[in-house]
């Protein structure tokens, strides 16, 4: 059950680091190259990368894998 919940809680800091890092990118009143925007799209990098996660995905995972392209899209 706690292994259940801890996978739930994962998938759900992908979407929320995510988010925050697109967020922060299309904020207008900070600078072009927003350095928390960069803090918040490493964070969830780091933790689908270095787990196993990509041996098998989920839905969740493949989202987050998209926001990602999407924030490297929007970033250049």
């Amino acid at each position: 059950m706690f292994c259940h919940f801890l996978g739930i809680l994962q998938n759900f800091f992908h979407w929320k680091f995510m988010i925050f890092a697109i967020g922060s990118l299309m904020n207008t009143q900070a600078p072009t190259y927003n350095i928390n925007a960069s803090k918040y799209y490493h964070l969830p990098h780091a933790v689908l990368f270095q787990s196993s996660h990509l041996e098998s995905p989920t839905i969740s995972v493949v989202q987050a894998l998209f926001l990602m392209t999407f924030y490297l899209c929007l970033s250049n």
